[in-house]
């Protein structure tokens, strides 16, 4: 029997010996840094709201331009839509800050393999240009025959094509990945990590937006509910933000070309969502099985080891014997020809929280296992 076949064997959740998957990155640290990152980041994310929104009213003041109030109930100004979008743009720094403050490390907030898979997030983006296009065709054509689009529809799509894209990373840094991953912490296992803390970061998506419409809700919650699959599936956000970002600019781009105002596209009171919106959940639906599919097929690794500063010493997840196996301070993947299908390094194996046979079983076997050989 070979040596290392004990390296090779899988854990009751498909995931190998010292790895861990994307929402469970952080487990085993105290409850209360979950708790904290959690605080600071709803916290952080008011004190940036209220900031720049009182700066774009000063400013829209001092330099006489509309503020948006008293010109009927869903004026938008462009200036506001920058303040609005700039505040959920924050949150990649700030989540970045927190994780980086309460864990030692933020480079795996990008993905497991410690950075940005650049390759992996055009690609994703560009498949799903036309998909979007398609879900919004009935806008598209509604444009063309649109006569004035409104005195501020340049500065609207200037505005959009330029801070959108942060937008919808913003909401992905903190949904799908602190968030996730903060109530993800408090559990050991990584599928009730995935589930729950998933969950929780779909429901909070879903009540952010403030929709008072059930099939908006409905919405929502699918949307941010196949954001965490994929997330899950390709071992980061990257995926995760081409679909948000392709998303939020394809829907405001025709809104705007479709001489919608963008106020009335913002409008998620009772009575505007209706059975149409099963096209939209449907294709985040049918998104997240295609990547599913895809990521089975591809060696795009959604698990590693942690560097050290998450699996601290002081952890309750890691055993006193763990300080005595190599491990680096941080990822160090290495990747392919495009950089898409970023494959870790090989590592000495450790066990995940509770996993005592694979501990011992690595400790006497003493060698490593390339993540990359992992199929999803």
């Amino acid at each position: 029997m070979n040596e290392n076949h004990s390296l090779q064997t899988k854990n009751p959740e498909g995931v190998r010996a010292g790895e861990r998957e994307y929402a469970g990155f952080l487990a085993g640290r105290p409850w209360w840094r979950g708790a904290v990152a959690i605080a600071l980041l709803v916290g952080g994310w008011v004190i940036v709201t209220v900031g720049l929104s009182v700066g774009a009213l000063a400013l829209s003041t001092l330099l006489g331009l509309p503020t948006g109030f008293g010109e009927g109930p869903s004026r938008i100004t462009p200036l506001m839509f920058l303040a609005v979008n700039l505040t959920w743009a924050a949150l990649i720094p700030l989540s970045l800050g927190i994780q980086r403050l309460l864990y030692g490390e933020a480079a795996s907030l990008h993905s497991v393999v410690g950075r940005v898979r650049w390759g992996l997030l055009v690609r994703v983006a560009l498949v799903l240009v036309p998909v979007y296009l398609l879900v919004n065709a009935t806008g598209v054509l509604e444009g063309f025959g649109a006569g004035d689009r409104g005195r501020d529809a340049g500065a609207f799509l200037l505005v959009c094509l330029l801070t959108t894209p942060l937008q919808a990373a913003g909401e992905e840094y903190a949904f799908r990945g602190l968030l996730t991953r903060a109530v993800g912490g408090w559990f050991r296992g990584g599928r009730a990590a995935l589930i729950v803390g998933g969950l929780v970061s779909s429901l909070v998506f879903m009540v952010a937006h403030g929709a008072g419409d059930a099939w908006l809700n409905a919405h929502y919650l699918s949307f941010g509910l196949a954001l965490t699959v994929i997330a899950w599936r390709t071992g980061g956000l990257e995926a995760g933000v081409a679909m948000h970002v392709v998303n939020n600019m394809v829907a405001l781009g025709v809104g705007v070309w479709a001489g919608q105002d963008l106020g009335q596209m913002a409008n998620r009171q009772a009575g505007v969502g209706g059975p149409f919106m099963l096209l939209p959940i449907a294709s985040s639906i049918v998104i997240a099985a295609v990547v599913w599919w895809w990521t089975a097929r591809h060696r795009t690794p959604r698990s590693a080891v942690p560097p050290r500063s998450v699996l601290s010493p002081r952890s309750d997840a890691v055993s006193p014997h763990s300080a005595e196996s190599p491990r680096s301070d941080a990822l160090s993947p290495r990747s392919d020809a495009d950089g898409a299908d970023d494959v870790p390094a090989p590592r000495t194996a450790e066990a995940d929280p509770g996993d005592v046979e694979a501990r011992s079983d690595a400790a006497a076997a003493g060698g490593g296992v390339p993540s990359g050989e992992r199929q999803g």
